[in-house]
């Protein structure tokens, strides 16, 4: 049993070895390290293989592991193991993290164009001129005004406060209102 999970190890140091010096962009200390590992694994590889392949009347020698020994290895590995773990779940949450970020920002950015729409449908019923500074700062504060109350989970996760959704909306503010000579833009091009 411990010679079958020995050479189970020893595979495993030397293919890890062998990954870490092909790899593309390895650095020097990736590089040193598959070494130690490829002769690592090929030393152990080579004294757990050699008595299972000797013939039955052979004289082999062989150095029995101590018990000791084993229960380290069994000790290192799981710990190895459970480091391995956590971080793939750690990076499995992250993962998870910024899918659910990502969604959100897509939310905030679907619902901004109508608050702004909103927000110029109302300053155009009373006449206001759009290009005029001042103009389009109130429109950008009544589509924040708009849209905070109708986002605050959104908001709140995603950490945006009102100053930093007033800069969102001034960044799309050229969608709804654009200056004297730009062209307007329909909500079809901007969902591509």
């Amino acid at each position: 049993m411990e010679i079958a999970f020995l050479m189970v190890l020893a595979l495993a140091l030397l293919v890890w070895g062998i990954y870490s010096l092909v790899r593309p962009g390895a650095r020097l200390g990736h590089a040193v390290a598959g070494l130690l590992s490829v002769a690592a694994g090929g030393v152990m590889l080579i004294l757990l293989a050699v008595p299972a392949l000797a013939a039955d009347g052979a004289q082999v020698y062989a150095v029995s592991i101590p018990p000791d020994l084993v229960a380290s290895v069994i000790d290192v590995a799981i710990l190895a193991l459970s480091a391995l773990g956590s971080w793939l779940i750690k990076r499995g949450a992250d993962w998870l993290k910024l899918d659910h970020e990502s969604k959100l920002v897509e939310r905030l950015e679907l619902a901004m164009l109508p608050a702004l729409t909103f927000a110029r449908e109302r300053l155009l019923a009373q006449g206001k001129d759009l290009s005029k500074v001042e103009v389009r700062s109130e429109l950008v504060g009544v589509a924040a005004t708009y849209l905070l109350p109708k986002m605050p989970g959104v908001l709140r996760n995603l950490g945006i406060d009102a100053e930093g959704l007033r800069e969102r909306l001034t960044g799309r503010l050229d969608l709804v209102a654009p200056l004297p000579g730009q062209d307007t833009v329909n909500s079809a091009q901007i969902r591509e």
